[in-house]
């Protein structure tokens, strides 16, 4: 019987050293993998942020035009 416990404990630790830096390297990787993706997309963001701010500078810009020429067209028409 002592035998038997004795194997049945060197397989555990076999076992978990085994399962311990697997798992261990799994959830490193994962993080790793995820990290490197979340900087990723906050690169991608940033890019489309600085899109729009720049789209809705030119909408504004536009806007005025229009409204200068349609203020002159008033004008001209009185």
């Amino acid at each position: 019987m002592g035998t038997g416990n004795g194997n049945g404990s060197r397989l555990t630790y076999w076992l978990f050293g085994i399962l311990a830096p697997t798992l261990l390297g799994a959830v490193i990787g994962w993080v790793t993998t995820t990290s490197v993706r979340l900087a990723s997309h906050a690169e991608h963001l940033a890019v489309l942020e600085s899109q729009v701010k720049d789209t809705r500078e030119e909408l504004q810009r536009i806007n005025t035009k229009l409204d200068r020429l349609l203020e002159r067209k008033i004008h001209a028409d009185r």
